[in-house]
Order: structure tokens, then sequence, then C-alpha cells
């Protein structure tokens, strides 16, 4: 167990970012019960309830930064089912191409994820092979067209200038080729810096899925973090260093705040629930999801500082030997 309090290809947040978090668990599970099919649910893991018995912590953690922020890495354990094992933090990387996807549409930056269509007027249709819809797009200045539809059963290229995530959908057709335009991040790349500097991403510009108490998302790379004998701005080159663990709570505690506080929100919507606190309910998620996004952000982030009061959720010892 020794590690479970270092930072080593981890994400984490402030109390806004770690509350959108948290909350948006809740609110994607609600949007793609409606819309299972949605684009927005692609590779989405879906929230099936907080476990009672879970034994996770939250950590406040006061840490050392160089200041000169990087670009966002997404770090996860190298095997989803061993979160004690291997972590490794990614710079936002595109799925690889299927083996018959045109590469004039790759090198326009067009990713495929098949299997999708957009639900509108196409702002233009091109007929031929999918290749002849790549070599249209490439005619065109780059970026005219973000998303397009082929239709290998009918050799029909539909392209669409924009469209609402809501609009993109699950196909009822076959064989058909949904690819979105995605440039390079021009902060993307492999370079040693960018696996070594802190990560910052604000979620109240980015806005998404993720964002809606706002808040600062932050990378770790395990790269720039100080050793023991090191510290930051010495001739090491680390660019983070933990401090120290300034409190944990329990995991369940906090779920629970936060759920009390939406709950408030709108008590009449809850109590017509059936099971006014089942919270994977469908009526109960739906209450949750319109309580939460017809919030103040200052009134979401309340519980999480809350929770860390003296009078919030019991304080976990701190066992130094985990370090």
């Amino acid at each position: 167990m020794k590690g479970v309090y270092d930072l080593r290809d981890k994400d984490t947040g402030d109390a806004a970012g770690d509350t959108s978090f948290v909350i948006s668990k809740k609110n994607n599970a609600f949007d793609c019960r409606k819309d299972p099919d949605s684009f927005q649910c692609h590779g989405l893991a879906q929230f099936s309830g907080d476990d009672v018995n879970s034994t996770d912590l939250i950590l406040e953690i006061e840490i050392q930064a160089d200041g000169q922020w990087g670009v966002y890495l997404e770090c996860n354990p190298l095997n989803a089912s061993d979160p004690h094992g291997p972590w490794t933090c990614e710079n936002g990387l595109s799925p690889p191409p299927p083996p018959d996807f045109p590469q004039q549409c790759q090198a326009m930056d067009y990713d495929s994820f098949g299997d999708y269509c957009v639900r509108g007027v196409p702002d233009r249709t091109v007929q031929g092979t999918e290749t002849d819809c790549c070599n249209f797009i490439a005619s065109q200045p780059k970026g005219t067209y973000n998303f397009y539809n082929y239709f290998a059963l009918n050799n029909t290229c539909n392209l669409y200038k924009s469209a609402s995530m809501s609009k993109i959908t699950k196909c009822e057709a076959h064989n058909v080729t949904f690819a979105v335009y995605n440039p390079p991040d021009p902060n993307s790349c492999k370079c040693e810096r960018v696996y070594r500097a802190v990560g910052r991403q604000n979620m109240t510009m980015h806005g998404g899925q993720f964002s809606i108490a706002g808040g600062l998302w932050f990378s770790h790379p395990s790269g720039g973090q100080c050793g023991v004998n090191e510290k930051v701005g010495d001739q090491s080159g680390c660019t983070y260093k933990v401090l120290k663990v300034t409190r944990a709570i329990n995991a369940t505690c906090m779920y629970k705040a936060i759920d009390a506080a939406v709950e408030a929100m709108d008590p009449s919507c809850f109590a017509s629930c059936p099971q006014p606190h089942n919270v994977t309910s469908d009526c109960y998620l739906g209450c949750y999801s319109a309580a939460t996004k017809s919030a103040a952000k200052s009134d979401l982030v309340k519980p999480w500082n809350q929770a860390f009061e003296p009078t919030g959720c019991p304080q976990v010892p701190i066992d130094p030997a985990l370090w």
C-alpha cells in the first residue's frame, strides 16, 4: 500500500473542479439513460450507484509547484480493473483509425468512430466512394466541415459544418462511417516537458460534461515529481513536490453530503419520486440533474468545503508510512 498518498501519474482538482467531477457522474448517467445512443455517451463509464462499503478516501494535499503549467493529461490505471497497479498519463490521444479509413481524411485530421449518424440536413452531399468524399474535403479550406457521414450502401457522403452533440446518435443503418474533424492541440505533443509539467485545465472555460461547478483540474506526471532530496527550483528539474496530506475523509461521507445539499435545492421534486433516496432511479437522477443545472456554482461547491470543516465528515487518521 506504500505510495497511497503520492501523486505520481494522478489527476487532482480544486474543490470546484472535483465537485464538477462528482456531480457529472449522476448527470451524465441521466442524460445517457434518456438517449443511450448519443455520441456524448461513447466510451463513458455509466454511474451504477456509490459503493456504501467503499474504503476510498478524499485527500486534501498541500503541494509545491513551479507554476509553469502544462497541458492537462488524462491519468488512469494501465489496467482499469487494478487501480492499485501502475498508472499512466496520456495527452488526449485520438483513437486509432480503422484499416479502411482513407488516408486523405487522416491527413486532414479526421477521426473515425463509426456507427453514429448526424440527425439533420447536411450542408453538402457528395456521391461516390469515401475516398471521393475525402478528396472533396481536401479541396476545401481546412476545417470547413466538422463532421461527415459516409453510407457505403448508397455511396453517399453527408457533410456538416456543425452539429449539436444531442443530434449525433447511433445509426440504424449499417456500413456507416462517422468522422469528426479533430485538429491537433498546439500544446499537444510527446515532448519531455509535457510529461514533467503539472498540467492545468480551467473547467469553467473548458465547458462540456464535466464543468458544472467550474474549477480547476490538475495532472501530475511521474516525470515531474521531486525526489526525497529534491525540491522545486533546484537543479533537479522537478516540477512539483508533495509537502503533506493535511486532511482525509471517507468518500462515502462526501458523496452523501453533496447528495443531501442537492436534494435540499428542490425537495418537492425528490419527494415525488417513488423512492426519494434511490440515487440510481430515473426519477432521482432527473431531479438531481435539473437541480444542479439550475444552481449557482458556489452553491454546488459549498458541501465539498463543509465536508472538510471540523463539523463536517469525520477525519481519517493519516499514516505517514503509506507515503
